[in-house]
């Protein structure tokens, strides 16, 4: 059975997929899911180690990317996730050669910059229950933490002299708000709006404090 991603890989195959596909390489972006950073030599089948990834054996990673690039338009979200992200990669026709190298730069920028700020915590939600960090990135809360990000590159060194006070925000917003609120398995429009507009509200008024 086909995931999702593997289904879109054939019925969009494009430039976008293959920039997805290019893009879930990036080192800093593997190194966060914990996927084997090693090379697939042309023609040849991925190494054991990579082969049995849980991203990369369904494309996953591929999807991750997706994610981000579809949920910066977070506030045109509708229906349910997986169609929000068909949409967008028929979308992707229309893009040219240029939208796709800010694409790739932005993506690139982001992850590193998430990377920088947030260290080993990246994408990892709190559990206020247990009061810590939880063991691994999580997808939902990533697509958060993502988008508010990027819309805040503009201000990285403001981002690099604040990673303490972006930290115990997200401490925060984990322990104000209901359980599951950024990293449910819930996609309604309302989930997936107000978790990214809760984050990108936090980090904007760290930014600008």
């Amino acid at each position: 059975k086909l995931s999702q991603q593997e289904i879109r890989n054939c019925l969009y195959y494009g430039e976008l997929n293959k920039r997805l596909l290019k893009l879930a390489e990036y080192p800093a972006f593997r190194q966060i899911w914990g996927i084997p950073d090693l090379p697939v030599p042309e023609g040849e089948e991925p190494p054991s180690q990579l082969a049995n990834d849980q991203y990369f054996k369904d494309m996953g990673d591929a999807q991750l990317v997706l994610r981000f690039f579809a949920l910066r338009h977070w506030e045109r979200f509708r229906g349910a996730m997986q169609d929000f992200l068909d949409r967008y990669m028929i979308r992707s026709k229309k893009f040219n050669a240029e939208d796709y190298q800010k694409l790739d730069k932005l993506f690139k920028e982001t992850i590193d910059t998430c990377k920088e700020v947030f260290g080993d915590l990246v994408f990892r939600p709190y559990e206020p229950d247990n009061d810590e960090w939880g063991a691994k990135p999580q997808a939902s809360f990533a697509d958060s933490v993502m988008v508010a990000i990027s819309d805040q590159l503009m201000n990285k060194e403001k981002l690099l002299g604040k990673k303490r006070e972006l930290i115990n925000g997200t401490q925060r917003l984990f322990q104000e708000n209901p359980a599951k609120t950024f990293t449910g398995a819930a996609n309604t429009r309302n989930d997936v709006q107000n978790r990214i507009k809760l984050y990108c509200d936090m980090v904007n008024s760290i930014v600008q404090d």
